[in-house]
């Protein structure tokens, strides 16, 4: 058994013995940083490959967990791609399979013609994958948001009549009216189950 399927356990015993026995568990947000700052020292593309990799490899076996065996759980892995602007340790910006400019950070098996394949040993080889953009349209031929400034030769009055251009210093305010609802959620939740446990 590893940490992952303990937790997943023991969130549904949790729930089993509650009487929630037909909520299904979803693993919203799990993943590991590639970089860090100097004091973070587990945060390494080898430590995040493998994590990943191996994540993605179990869940693919359908082994399941002591207690739900030969029964996968939908998992989201965190993150995609890197969050440039995110406050805080260099760890908190590189969580990504990928950079804003979709240039891979490391490979754990998941992209169409992938040549690697996650195993469950930790011996995952980093393999850096191309950047794909499109010069000059700032979009990526899979639709993501690629800013200008990041291809050759553009310029500041190209940045601002671009799709993707954000000024210097603006925050996105998504992922924040994002978390509030997610916040707001849980505590609906929460407030729920006390009512029905009275």
């Amino acid at each position: 058994m590893n940490m992952f399927d303990a937790q997943l356990d023991a969130i549904r015993a949790a729930l089993d013995a509650k009487g929630y026995t037909d909520v299904e568990i979803v693993i919203a947000e799990t993943g590991w940083p590639y970089k860090g700052d100097p004091d973070e020292a587990g945060a390494t593309p080898d430590n995040a490959k493998a994590y990943n990799g191996n994540l993605v490899a179990h869940l693919k076996s359908e082994v399941g967990t002591p207690r739900t065996p030969g029964k996968s759980v939908d998992t989201y892995i965190f993150a995609l791609y890197d969050e440039d602007l995110k406050p805080g340790p260099v760890s908190e910006r590189s969580f990504g399979l990928y950079q804003a400019d979709l240039t891979a950070n490391y490979d754990i098996g998941l992209a169409k013609g992938s040549g690697n394949t996650p195993s469950t040993s930790g011996q995952i080889g980093v393999t850096p994958a191309p950047a794909q953009v499109q010069a000059g349209s700032g979009v990526t031929p899979t639709g993501f948001c690629v800013t200008t400034g990041s291809l050759p030769g553009s310029t500041q009055q190209e940045q601002q009549g671009g799709s993707c251009y954000m000024p210097a210093g603006a925050e996105a305010q998504t992922g924040h009216a994002g978390m509030q609802q997610l916040v707001w959620f849980g505590i609906l939740l929460s407030l729920a189950m006390l009512v029905e446990s009275r």
